[in-house]
């Protein structure tokens, strides 16, 4: 007989939703907000200097933009 075991290990994300704190939740929304943007300024400046460098600035942008969405529905 074989069994599966997977282990699972939530996210710091997930756990801070789960907590409801609603200051940390929203200063956590304020944190990210900024960094989304200075990932889209740089992925702006850099986009013909340094592709590569670029192309991972706009994936970390898009990558916060769906972690604020799940934060902003959590409040």
């Amino acid at each position: 007989m074989k069994t599966t075991c997977r282990l699972v290990r939530k996210s710091d994300l997930e756990i801070l939703i789960e907590s409801g704190d609603k200051v940390a939740i929203n200063a956590m929304i304020a944190r990210k907000e900024e960094a989304r943007e200075e990932a889209l300024r740089l992925a702006e400046f850099n986009k013909n200097r340094n592709i590569e460098f670029a192309e991972t600035e706009k994936s970390r942008a898009e990558l916060l933009g769906r972690q604020l969405t799940i934060l902003k529905a959590a409040i």
